[in-house]
C-alpha cells in the first residue's frame, strides 16, 4: 500500500513539474480548461505565417500518469483531413509507446509541430509537380478521355461566354448530401459575374443549398471568393488554387444539403470537387491531385 500511495504521490509531482513547464514554454497558448480534473489544451501552430493550420490538443492528466497511464487526449484540426487526423492520433499513440512512464506532452507537442511542417511540404511538392497550361488557341486543347470531347469554356472581354463548354466536374455523394465542381478559364473581374449568370441558368444549379465560389486572376492580379453561407469555404478554395499555382480560373462548388450534418467532413468533399474539376480542365496533372472520393458518381460532363 505505501509503495501504492508512494508512486500516486511520485505521478503528482511529475504532473505539476509538467503542468508549471508547458504553461512557460507555449505561454498564451497553454490553457486551463480544468484544473479539478486536470484538463487542459494546448495550441500548436504552423511555423509558416502563411499557412493556417493548427492542432488543438485537449489532454486531461488521469491518475497513475506518468507511471502506468498516458494522458487522455482530443485532436481538434477543422484544417485537417479526416485521414490526417487519424495518422496524427497514431503518431501521438507511438510516441506514448516509445516513451512510457515519461511525461509526454512536450514530446507530442513537438511530434504535432513535426506533422504540421510535413504536411505543408508536402503540398508544396504538389504544387511544384502541378503544371499550369495555357493556351492562346484553347479550342485545340481537349479534356481527359473521362471527359466528353469539346473545348474549354473561354469568355470574351465583352462579356459573352460559350455555355455549352462550362466543365462539369464528378458528383460525390456522402449521407444523403452532394457535391459537384464547376469551372470555367475568365481573363478579368468581369468574366466572373457573367460565367456565374451563365451558370446559375442551370436549375439544378441555382438550387444548390451553397454555390461556393473562388477565382484568381494573373493580369493584374487578383482573386476574390464567396463562401455563400458555408462559413469559410471560399477561402479554402482560394488556398487550394494558390497550392496548385492555378490562375485565370473560376471554380464553383455546388452542395445539395440532403439533411444530414456532415461536420468537417463537407470541406473535405467541397475540396476534392475542386480538385477533381481542375484535373478534368486539364489545369493541373492528375497526380498532383488527392485520390477521388470513394462515393463518386456521375462522370464529368459539360452543361
Amino acid at each position: 500500500a505505501r509503495d501504492f500511495f508512494q508512486a500516486k504521490t511520485e505521478d503528482l509531482i511529475q504532473q505539476d513539474d509538467e503542468i508549471e513547464a508547458m504553461s512557460s514554454i507555449f505561454l498564451e497558448d497553454w490553457a486551463v480548461i480544468d484544473r479539478s480534473i486536470r484538463q487542459f489544451s494546448i495550441l500548436i501552430k504552423s511555423q509558416k505565417p502563411s499557412d493556417d493550420r493548427a492542432v488543438t490538443l485537449d489532454v486531461t492528466l488521469l491518475p497513475g500518469y506518468p507511471s502506468l497511464a498516458p494522458p487522455m487526449f482530443q485532436i481538434n484540426a477543422p484544417l485537417l483531413s479526416s485521414a490526417q487526423k487519424l495518422h496524427l492520433t497514431d503518431d501521438l499513440n507511438r510516441v506514448y509507446l516509445e516513451n512510457v512512464g515519461c511525461c509526454v506532452l512536450f514530446l507530442w507537442a513537438s511530434e504535432i509541430s513535426t506533422f504540421l511542417d510535413r504536411v505543408e511540404h508536402e503540398e508544396e511538392d504538389v504544387s511544384a509537380e502541378c503544371s499550369v497550361i495555357f493556351s492562346d488557341n484553347l479550342s485545340s486543347l481537349s479534356l481527359s478521355s473521362s471527359c466528353c470531347e469539346g473545348t474549354r469554356s473561354t469568355v470574351s472581354s465583352q462579356g459573352s461566354v460559350d455555355q455549352s463548354n462550362i466543365i462539369h466536374g464528378d458528383i460525390i455523394t456522402d449521407r444523403k448530401s452532394t457535391f459537384q465542381g464547376h469551372l470555367a478559364l475568365v481573363s478579368v473581374e468581369s468574366d466572373v459575374a457573367v460565367m456565374l449568370e451563365e451558370l446559375y441558368k442551370n436549375r439544378k444549379i441555382s438550387s444548390a443549398t451553397h454555390n461556393i465560389m473562388a477565382y484568381r486572376l494573373s493580369s493584374p492580379a487578383s482573386q476574390d471568393f464567396d463562401d455563400d453561407g458555408e462559413a469559410h469555404a471560399g477561402g479554402r478554395l482560394i488556398h487550394l488554387l494558390e497550392i496548385l499555382n492555378v490562375v485565370d480560373c473560376m471554380i464553383v462548388v455546388s452542395r445539395w444539403y440532403g439533411g444530414i450534418k456532415l461536420g468537417p467532413d463537407r470541406f473535405k468533399h467541397i475540396n476534392n470537387a475542386a480538385r477533381n474539376v481542375v484535373t478534368m480542365a486539364g489545369l493541373v496533372d492528375n497526380t498532383a491531385t488527392s485520390k477521388t472520393n470513394k462515393s463518386r458518381g456521375k462522370k464529368g460532363k459539360r452543361h
